[in-house]
């Protein structure tokens, strides 16, 4: 079972992140609703088969590997079963504020960077990518999992559950997210079964999620919106008052009328089109 995350932890981590989550969202929304990468990052994901899409099968080390990202394998085992979780989102902070003071390589360094890849033998080459492939694979499985919670009302891990039970909405839905879990063992064996018994239904409506991007570009106010997903997911959304959700919004800067909050009327009005949206979303 999970361990809770205080309030003011999951505050402190909201107020770090939503500036990169505000910008992340508004790339998505010029690409279409699609996160894009770099050909370079594509072609090292394809190379060096990061299998981020099997955290889905157990949300408790999803979240181990997204907190534990900037630490090697020792340190981050040591830390996750040693030490409550609450203490290690606030170690995640600390962490994440410290990038700030990090400089960031020029365009020179980072050619340099990938030429040495390139060049290095495999077992030379996964050394060196063993940092980045961590941040990866924490940064995407984290993503996925809360756009799913977002846009679906079911976290990536909840919708894998789900769908291995025989939820097919499950199962497309969570395809529409990240088209990797069509690798895991069940959406393989779900998919060669609806091939050879002729199941045109369920193909014709996977095929739709599958051409659907991630976000529709209707959704209005999608920071707030992810944010009121990644408060749901720690339990928070729904066990606070309004008044209180309004401060947080206010404290993590997802307030105003850009984000179609100004008082609780307006925080009410954005929670109902949240549950309006996730309630709706498996039929479009």
């Amino acid at each position: 079972m999970m361990q809770r995350i205080e309030k003011t932890t999951i505050i402190r981590l909201l107020k770090i992140l939503i500036p990169d989550v505000h910008e992340e969202l508004s790339n998505m929304d010029k690409n279409g609703g699609w996160i894009k990468l770099p050909e370079n990052i594509i072609d090292t994901l394809i190379q060096l088969k990061f299998n981020w899409w099997q955290l889905y099968e157990n949300e408790q080390l999803l979240k181990g590997v997204a907190t534990t990202m900037f630490l090697d394998n020792q340190e981050a085992k040591e830390l996750f079963e040693n030490t409550p979780m609450d203490d290690i989102y606030h170690e995640y902070g600390d962490l994440l504020e410290s990038v700030d003071d990090i400089s960031i390589p020029t365009e020179l360094e980072k050619q340099e960077f990938w030429d040495q890849v390139n060049s290095a033998s495999k077992d030379e080459q996964i050394e060196l990518l063993k940092p980045f492939c961590k941040m990866v694979l924490g940064v995407l499985s984290v993503s996925f999992n809360y756009l799913a919670l977002m846009i679906h009302g079911r976290s990536m891990c909840q919708l894998v559950a789900d769908a291995k039970q025989g939820d097919d909405i499950a199962y497309r839905c969570a395809v529409q997210i990240d088209r990797s879990v069509l690798r895991l063992e069940y959406f393989q064996d779900r998919l060669l079964r609806a091939q050879f018994s002729g199941d045109q239904d369920f193909l014709d409506k996977l095929s739709y999620r599958i051409k659907a991007p991630l976000l529709q570009s209707k959704i209005k106010y999608k920071t707030l919106l992810l944010t009121f997903a990644i408060l749901e997911d720690d339990g928070f959304l729904s066990e606070l008052p309004h008044d209180e959700l309004l401060d947080i919004c206010e404290k993590v800067g997802v307030y105003g009328k850009d984000f179609g909050v100004e008082d609780v009327g307006h925080l009410r009005k954005r929670l109902s089109d949240y549950r309006n949206f996730q309630r709706n979303s498996k039929y479009f």
